[in-house]
Protein backbone atom coordinates (compact mmCIF):
# COMPACT_ATOMS: atom_id res chain seq x y z
CA UNK A 1 0.00 0.00 0.00
CA UNK A 2 1.17 3.58 -0.29
CA UNK A 3 3.76 4.54 2.32
CA UNK A 4 1.37 7.27 3.45
CA UNK A 5 -0.77 4.41 4.87
CA UNK A 6 2.08 2.94 6.93
CA UNK A 7 0.21 3.66 10.20
CA UNK A 8 -2.79 1.70 8.91
CA UNK A 9 -0.52 -1.22 8.07
CA UNK A 10 1.00 -0.99 11.58
CA UNK A 11 -2.49 -1.08 13.11
CA UNK A 12 -3.31 -4.20 11.07
CA UNK A 13 -0.03 -5.82 12.08
CA UNK A 14 -0.71 -5.06 15.74
CA UNK A 15 -4.33 -6.25 15.58
CA UNK A 16 -3.22 -9.56 14.03
CA UNK A 17 -0.38 -9.81 16.58
CA UNK A 18 2.21 -10.27 13.86
CA UNK A 19 5.85 -9.76 14.74
CA UNK A 20 6.94 -8.92 11.21
CA UNK A 21 8.62 -5.68 10.24
CA UNK A 22 6.96 -3.14 7.96
CA UNK A 23 9.22 -2.17 5.09
CA UNK A 24 8.98 1.17 3.31
CA UNK A 25 10.33 0.79 -0.18
CA UNK A 26 10.86 3.30 -2.95
CA UNK A 27 11.73 2.00 -6.37
CA UNK A 28 11.95 4.78 -8.94
CA UNK A 29 12.12 2.30 -11.80
CA UNK A 30 14.43 2.32 -14.77
CA UNK A 31 11.95 4.40 -16.74
CA UNK A 32 12.31 7.32 -14.27
CA UNK A 33 8.55 7.36 -13.67
CA UNK A 34 7.38 9.35 -10.66
CA UNK A 35 6.51 6.46 -8.34
CA UNK A 36 5.63 6.97 -4.71
CA UNK A 37 7.07 4.85 -1.89
CA UNK A 38 5.11 1.80 -0.75
CA UNK A 39 4.80 0.08 2.60
CA UNK A 40 5.00 -3.71 2.77
CA UNK A 41 4.20 -6.19 5.49
CA UNK A 42 5.78 -9.50 4.50
CA UNK A 43 4.66 -12.59 6.42
CA UNK A 44 6.79 -15.70 5.85
CA UNK A 45 6.61 -17.67 9.09
CA UNK A 46 4.69 -20.90 8.71
CA UNK A 47 2.88 -20.46 12.04
CA UNK A 48 1.59 -17.00 11.14
CA UNK A 49 0.57 -18.17 7.66
CA UNK A 50 -1.18 -21.28 8.99
CA UNK A 51 -2.92 -19.74 12.00
CA UNK A 52 -3.51 -16.10 11.06
CA UNK A 53 -3.14 -15.16 7.40
CA UNK A 54 -4.77 -18.11 5.61
CA UNK A 55 -7.77 -18.34 7.98
CA UNK A 56 -8.28 -14.57 7.69
CA UNK A 57 -8.62 -14.65 3.90
CA UNK A 58 -9.79 -18.20 3.21
CA UNK A 59 -13.16 -18.17 1.47
CA UNK A 60 -13.57 -14.41 1.97
CA UNK A 61 -11.94 -12.99 -1.13
CA UNK A 62 -13.75 -12.43 -4.41
CA UNK A 63 -12.81 -11.93 -8.02
CA UNK A 64 -9.19 -11.89 -9.10
CA UNK A 65 -7.86 -11.84 -5.52
CA UNK A 66 -9.79 -15.04 -4.75
CA UNK A 67 -8.25 -16.70 -7.80
CA UNK A 68 -4.76 -15.52 -6.90
CA UNK A 69 -5.18 -16.81 -3.34
CA UNK A 70 -6.37 -20.20 -4.60
CA UNK A 71 -3.51 -20.43 -7.08
CA UNK A 72 -1.02 -19.52 -4.34
CA UNK A 73 -2.29 -22.35 -2.13
CA UNK A 74 -2.44 -24.83 -5.01
CA UNK A 75 1.08 -23.95 -6.23
CA UNK A 76 2.58 -24.83 -2.87
CA UNK A 77 2.21 -28.53 -3.60
CA UNK A 78 4.04 -28.63 -6.92
CA UNK A 79 6.48 -25.73 -6.65
CA UNK A 80 9.98 -27.10 -5.95
CA UNK A 81 11.04 -23.74 -4.50
CA UNK A 82 8.53 -24.08 -1.65
CA UNK A 83 10.21 -25.73 1.36
CA UNK A 84 8.77 -29.14 2.25
CA UNK A 85 7.68 -27.90 5.67
CA UNK A 86 5.41 -25.29 4.02
CA UNK A 87 3.59 -27.91 1.94
CA UNK A 88 1.50 -28.59 5.05
CA UNK A 89 -0.42 -25.41 4.15
CA UNK A 90 -1.52 -27.01 0.87
CA UNK A 91 -2.44 -30.27 2.60
CA UNK A 92 -4.51 -28.43 5.21
CA UNK A 93 -6.29 -26.53 2.44
CA UNK A 94 -7.05 -29.69 0.43
CA UNK A 95 -8.11 -31.55 3.56
CA UNK A 96 -10.70 -28.92 4.47
CA UNK A 97 -8.94 -27.64 7.62
CA UNK A 98 -9.69 -24.02 6.80
CA UNK A 99 -13.36 -24.37 6.05
CA UNK A 100 -14.71 -27.81 6.86
CA UNK A 101 -14.43 -28.65 3.19
CA UNK A 102 -12.43 -26.96 0.51
CA UNK A 103 -14.23 -23.78 -0.54
CA UNK A 104 -12.57 -23.88 -3.93
CA UNK A 105 -14.00 -25.80 -6.84
CA UNK A 106 -11.71 -28.39 -8.36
Amino acid sequence: MPASDEQLLKAIKDKLKLKNKIYVYHYPGKDKANRKPIALLIVREIGALKNIIIPLFYGRLVGNRAEQFKEWLERMDADPSVPKSYKILYRLHRGGFYGGTSKFKD
